[in-house]
């Protein structure tokens, strides 16, 4: 009797170790149970730190459009962001000057569907509009503008509308500029709204470092045949990664510097 006691003791003995063990593994042992790897939480972020999994790179990347050679999604670079000193635009009865060519609308333009809800007037042929951009690496880029015409349709090419990247002319074909002012309602319940007109210009040669790339308009014909361009701003889309050059983007521009010339 006293043996199977004794036997009965070690099977007692070994089962609660053996519920032990299971208890230890369920609640993930060491660093490699439910998170799947160590302390630095990369099971936890999908892959990366939380700061990474939030901004889909490090902060820097985020800022600058994310390192292209991942995402190749488009940077957008806006045009009120650069530097305006010297800028001139026709507003019928006067001329704005410096950052007053940023525009916001007007008192009976409701809705502005620029990316950040201001654009720049480029709309004189002694006025030029230059984005200085920065690349991680020698590549190419697909550059498209974001414009408005603010006459009838008017096709934007390299005709009408000169582009140049680190002084090389760029040849396009480009497409059609739109008024893009449409109302929606009647009565007081009218709303009256900008939409704008993505524009490509094709593929660009980008440099390591910095780059400029500028927009200035062309009188081929006419006064009445120039383009009036409301521009946003550019998008580029590229394997390396971009960003505003060393003293860019040039935020202090003053926005309400004036309300319309509509």
């Amino acid at each position: 009797m006293k043996k199977f006691k004794t036997i009965a003791a070690i099977l007692a003995t070994a089962c609660a170790l053996a519920l032990g063990l299971c208890a230890f593994a369920a609640c993930g042992g060491d660093d490699s149970g439910t998170t799947g790897g160590n302390d630095d939480g990369k099971q936890q972020t999908g892959g990366g730190t939380d700061d990474e999994k939030q901004s889909g790179g490090s902060g820097d990347e985020q800022q600058t459009g994310g390192n292209g050679s991942e995402t190749n999604e488009a940077v957008v670079f806006e045009a009120e962001y650069t530097e305006l000193d010297g800028m001139t635009a026709d507003g019928g009865s006067i001329t704005y000057s410096d950052d007053e060519v940023i525009n916001s609308g007007s008192k009976s333009i409701t809705q502005i569907y620029a990316s950040s809800g201001y654009y720049v007037l480029l709309n004189v042929t002694s006025a030029t509009l230059t984005f200085n951009i920065t690349a991680s690496e020698a590549t190419t880029a697909d550059l498209s503008i974001v414009v408005r015409n603010e006459g009838s349709t008017h096709i934007v090419n390299s005709t009408y509308l000169q582009v140049k990247v680190n002084g090389n002319t760029v040849s396009f074909v480009g497409s059609n500029a739109t008024n893009g002012t449409q109302t929606s309602g009647t009565g007081v319940l009218a709303t009256t709204y900008y939409t704008f007109d993505e524009i490509s210009v094709g593929t660009i040669q980008l440099n390591q470092g910095n780059n400029t790339i500028t927009f200035s308009v062309l009188m081929p014909n006419t006064s009445s045949d120039m383009l009036s361009l409301d521009f946003d701003c550019i998008k580029l889309t590229s394997s390396a990664e971009l960003g505003w050059a060393e003293g860019y983007p040039i935020t202090e521009n003053d926005w309400d510097s004036h309300y319309s010339l509509f």
